[in-house]
Order: C-alpha cells, then structure tokens, then sequence
C-alpha cells in the first residue's frame, strides 16, 4: 500500500456541517456505479444525532503519479441531512445512536440505531444497546438534488427492521417478530447477499451473530439466518463486524464474514473470526480462518478481499494485560475504553501469514488522539479509509463525549491486488 495523498499530506480531517471543529463520527466511504466514470465517492457520517450525506470529487486522483489533491476534495464537501422516517421517534427516541451504509443493488443503503430509548421500558438497555433499528434505500440522484438545493435527502423507500419495545411493536410492520427475545443491535452491521440487504444483529440469549435479509424491492423480510457460536462459551461472537462478497470478476468465490468473539477491551487475548458462507448467504458450518495477534486485543475490524485473495483488515487495537508478545504496535498511544490505535493489516486468504502491515492511527503520528471505527472500501486500485479520532487523557474520566469526535479519510493505492 501506498498513501496518496497531495501536498506532502496524506490525511485530512472531514468537514463538520454547519461548521465547527468537531462532532464528526461513524465515517464511511462508498463508492457507486457512478464513481468510476464522475470520479464522486459518497460519504456518509454522524453529527448531533443525525445522518449527512456528502459527495467527495475524487477524480484528481492519478493512477500514473498515484496521489491527487485530496484536501482541495475534501474541502468542497456539500453536507445533506439524511431525512428519518416518520414514525423513526414515536417510541421516545431523541436521535441516530450509529449507522452502517453499503451500496448495492443500485441503491445506497443506510441502517441506523436509534438513541434515547424510553428509560419505563425495562428490557432496553441505557447504552443503546437493545433499540430500534431502521433500514432506507437512498438514491444518488436524491442526493445530488439535495446537494444542489439545500435541502434534506429523503429516503425512496425505509422499513422497520426491528423494533425493540415488543409491546410497541406488536402488530406493527416489523420485520423481527420474536418480540420475547431481546437483540444487542448497537455497532450492528450491513451486508449486501445475493439474496437481499442484511442487518447483521446479535443474540445475546445464545451469543450467535443473526442476518436479517431484506428484499431490496419489496422491502420485506425474505430470510433471518444466524450464524452458530462455534466460540468458547465464555465470549460472545460481537456486531462490529464486516462482509464482503465475491469478487465476481475473478470467477465468483464465497461470501465472507468477519467479527470478533469478544467486545471486552484488553483482555488477554481475542481473535476474529472469517467466516465463508457459499455462494448466498447460509450458515457456515465453523469458522473458514482464526486470527490472534498475541498480547493485542482486536476490534471494530473492517476489511477487503483483495483480487489476488489477500485479505486487508483494519481493525482498531488495544495491549492485552499481559505483556504484548510479537512486534510492537503503537504502544506509546493512549488506550482509553473504545479508543486505541488503528492498523491496516494484509494477509493472506487464510489469516495465516502477515503479508504488510501499517499504522493507520497511532501516537506517533497524532500524540494523544485515539482512534476507533475504522471502515474501509476498495475502489479499483485504491483503497479509501474512514476512521473517528478523539482526543485522550488517561487521566480523565469518562471517556470523550461525541460532541469532541472527529473522522479522518485517507487513500491508499494498492499495489499488488
């Protein structure tokens, strides 16, 4: 990999709307099938509880040189709100708590967890962790109207995929209807599958990681397919995870999943898991690869598959409690709860050899920042990157509030794909 950034600077701060200086977070680049020919990325981020919608003009980008003039990009960012869905609030909500956004089947695709849950409901969690989750279908052209007029971006189409109160939702459009069961949906994630959008959840009662498959068209619930713990029974398979599917112009290939089997923070070690699941989406009979890094505990991963099988993962890490065995990441960086630092790690297709390895967040580079939720996408040869950063005392608490959280964007061009 190579950074490619302009001017001797490769990584740039995203614009907060409305100006300012912070209050960015949950950052993702996504590429669509316009990207190619207008050289426009979408981006999409999280500020005051709501969800902007921009487009970052890539097209200064030079394959031959291998950088462009990202900051002047970046710069020119024209943020639009996200328009909720009516009923988004009915239950007490107050605002968008994390969202995830892929592009597929045309469309762009957005879910989000909703925040400020009615604290009389018992079985909801205070930390957002049990509250509604949502589903839109927003086009790019919708966008760019709102770009040009000033306006909020509405969505084509939104379901409700589950709606956490069960007394509330009895009766009502949502897709999950086990109302006895509760399902952990905070740093939930989305996949596309042959088969529809899915909305990767946790079930705590039985610690397995559950896709529900939403018909792109229809927007209905088509499947709901949980993938088993094959874990120790002591941990608990985690949501902030990432998929991919097939590289079809290399012949088709499986779909791949990969989440951690733990979200404790410095423990003496955790691993991620790789999971192949065939041709659609289908519960995988064990796990296809394992990854510990010794001494570090790893989360929040995003990755790529790379054209020639590697596997590029970006994952946040933290120092175990036990002395740190192996190669040394960063370990001057402060670590304080969610926030450590970031690396970019390629592998091979099998997470048995490390192939690379770069420090995308670390005290070195930016002394006394934190990094957390690192997502990354492969357009073509390059590879863009999103990540929040925050700035850390260890000797403050609690940790920093989202008012004081920024995202960063980076390129790489890769070289051996």
């Amino acid at each position: 990999m190579r950074d490619s950034g302009g001017g001797g600077s490769f990584e740039f701060e995203l614009p907060v709307p409305g100006g300012g200086s912070s209050g960015v977070q949950w950052a993702y680049p996504v590429p669509d099938d316009q990207s190619d020919s207008t050289g426009g990325v979408v981006l999409s981020i999280a500020h005051d509880g709501k969800i902007y919608l921009g487009i970052v003009d890539l097209s200064s980008l030079d394959p031959a040189r291998r950088r462009g003039d990202l900051a002047a990009a970046l710069a020119s960012i024209s943020w639009v709100e996200l328009q909720l869905p009516i009923g988004a609030f009915s239950g007490g909500y107050t605002g968008v708590a994390d969202h995830a956004h892929v592009f597929a089947f045309g469309s762009h695709w957005i879910s989000m967890q909703l925040a400020g849950a009615v604290p009389s409901i018992a079985h909801l969690d205070a930390r957002s962790e049990n509250n509604d989750v949502w589903l839109l279908r927003v086009e790019r052209a919708d966008i760019e109207a709102a770009i040009s007029t000033g306006g909020k971006v509405g969505a084509r189409r939104e379901v409700l995929v589950l709606a956490a109160d069960f007394r509330r939702s009895r009766g009502s459009a949502s897709i999950v209807q086990d109302f006895d069961r509760v399902l952990a949906t905070n740093d939930h994630f989305l996949v596309a599958t042959p088969d529809g959008v899915a909305v990767a959840l946790q079930d705590p009662s039985n610690r397995e990681l559950r896709f529900i498959v939403v018909d792109p068209f229809l927007m209905q619930g088509t499947a709901d397919v949980t993938f088993g713990n094959y874990l120790d029974p002591q941990l608990s398979l985690n949501t902030t995870g990432s998929a991919r599917p097939p590289r079809l112009a290399t012949g088709g290939g499986t779909w791949r999943v990969m989440a951690p089997d733990t979200v404790v923070t410095n423990v003496d070690a955790n691993n991620l898991r790789l999971f192949d699941t065939g041709a659609s989406l289908a519960t995988p009979a064990a796990p296809a690869a394992t990854l510990t890094v010794p001494g570090y505990s790893l989360q929040m991963p995003s990755f790529e598959t790379l054209l020639n099988g590697d596997i590029l993962l970006a994952g946040k890490a933290a120092p175990c409690t036990t002395a740190a065995v192996g190669p040394s990441y960063g370990d001057d960086t402060p670590v304080v709860g969610d926030w450590g630092y970031l690396l970019l790690l390629v592998y091979d297709s099998g997470l048995s050899a490390l192939r690379s390895a770069v420090l995308l967040q670390d005290a070195s580079s930016a002394p006394g920042e934190g990094g957390n939720r690192p997502h990354v996408n492969r357009w073509g040869r390059w590879l863009l990157a999103c990540w929040d950063v925050a700035d850390l005392d260890q000797t403050a608490l609690p940790e920093p509030t989202a008012s004081g959280f920024r995202s960063k964007f980076r390129v790489f061009w890769l070289e051996d794909t």
